[in-house]
């Protein structure tokens, strides 16, 4: 008769909550195939086709409202949806027992933590941010260990339990490690390419900037750049025609599946700065002009700031823009090859590829420290634990 053993992976919908998750996943994978591995994924609407990237796994969404609801004169609707939320996750706890439950992350996987805890599922949490968010300050009290993606995470409670593991990578950005891209296998020696980011759900004030610093180019400059640009759904068709009356190369996606074969195009990158997208960069060596998201608590500038101290770029806050600042220092280090040499060599030192394995490490030992006690065979040749 063979044991059943299995992990829950919880998560929110967007991408920084998601991918991270997604690496882990195929890490515990290959590490440990035996393992049966379940996403529950709180969504309150459709961010990007989520069974794209979960065809090869098991997987449960739970409707989650939106946290505006809160403030509102719908804040009693929203605290009974949250509530009914809850006894979902609880009850799906309950059927499938886990041996584990991984969050990270945003207040969607808090029902899975309360979950947990009630039916005493060991709980590990992983921190994508440089600061934490509130969630998983409060999460943080009732697990038994609480990873992080930077070394000096900022507002973790509970220290002793905190482990610096880096960010998991999802397939292929983390196969990459050993491998340096040089300016030939970027794009060519005749141009340039910039790469615009917005994160998983594109970002209006990204899309202005670059509409502002492409057409303040000259034809000279244009000739000498290409660019990659993920607008998000709604502006990309207008960035199509922008840069075709321009005569810009370029190659507009509204969302991306795959985007290792970009960022191995990209000599610099104009971006937010999101946990995944500050790693994804370092891991490939692309220096970047960064304008982190100001809501949030904030917590993209200090991802950032982090990416600038290990020399990869410039950071700008989003409140002092100024169009005139910005775009002179793309210009700076859009035709400055020698500035770029020296940044792709400084980011060299950051690359991070075996955060998913160290986490998966971490589960492991947590398991094995809280391993149910008293464990009998079903009929149907799976394991069953006591209710607890």
């Amino acid at each position: 008769m063979k044991l059943m053993r299995r992990i829950v992976i919880a998560t929110g919908m967007t991408g920084g909550h998601f991918f991270p998750a997604l690496g882990l996943a195929q890490a515990y994978r290959k590490e440990d195939p035996e393992m049966e591995i379940i996403f529950l994924v709180f969504k309150r609407y459709e961010v990007f086709p989520i069974e794209s990237y979960l065809n090869d796994f098991k997987w449960q969404a739970i409707e989650i409202p939106s946290l505006s609801q809160l403030y509102s004169v719908h804040g009693l609707q929203f605290l009974t949806d949250y509530i009914r939320s809850c006894v979902s996750a609880r009850r799906f706890l309950q059927s499938i027992r886990p041996l584990a439950v991984i969050s990270f992350g945003s207040y969607g996987t808090f029902p899975a933590i309360l979950a947990a805890h009630g039916k005493k599922i060991p709980i590990v949490i992983h921190e994508q941010n440089r600061l934490s968010g509130w969630a998983n300050r409060v999460a943080s009290f009732f697990a038994k260990r609480i990873t992080t993606s930077f070394p000096d995470t900022i507002g973790i409670f509970g220290r002793k339990k905190v482990q610096y593991v880096g960010y998991p990578l999802r397939d292929p950005l983390s196969q990459i490690s050993g491998h340096r891209y040089e300016v030939s296998d970027r794009g060519g020696h005749r141009k340039h390419w910039i790469l615009v980011l917005g994160g998983s759900q594109g970002s209006a004030v990204i899309n202005r900037i670059s509409r502002e610093f492409f057409t303040s180019l000259n034809s000279a400059e244009r000739e000498k750049i290409a660019v990659i640009h993920i607008t998000g759904k709604k502006q990309m068709a207008e960035f199509q025609q922008l840069y075709q009356r321009l005569g810009i190369e370029s190659e507009v996606y509204d969302f991306c599946l795959d985007v290792a074969p970009l960022y191995k195009r990209a000599d610099l990158a104009l971006a937010r700065a999101g946990a995944g997208t500050v790693f994804e960069l370092m891991a490939y060596r692309i220096p970047a002009v960064l304008v982190p998201y100001p809501y949030a608590y904030n917590h993209q500038k200090h991802n950032a700031v982090y990416f600038a101290s290990q020399g990869g770029g410039e950071v700008f806050e989003e409140k002092n823009l100024r169009s005139v600042d910005i775009n002179g220092a793309i210009r700076s280090w859009l035709y400055d090859e020698k500035k770029l040499t020296h940044a792709r060599n400084r980011l060299m030192r950051s690359e991070e590829t075996e955060a998913g394995v160290r986490l998966v490490k971490v589960i492991q030992e947590v398991i094995q420290q809280t391993q149910p006690i008293s464990i009998s065979m079903n009929g149907n040749g799976t394991d069953e634990r006591a209710a607890t």
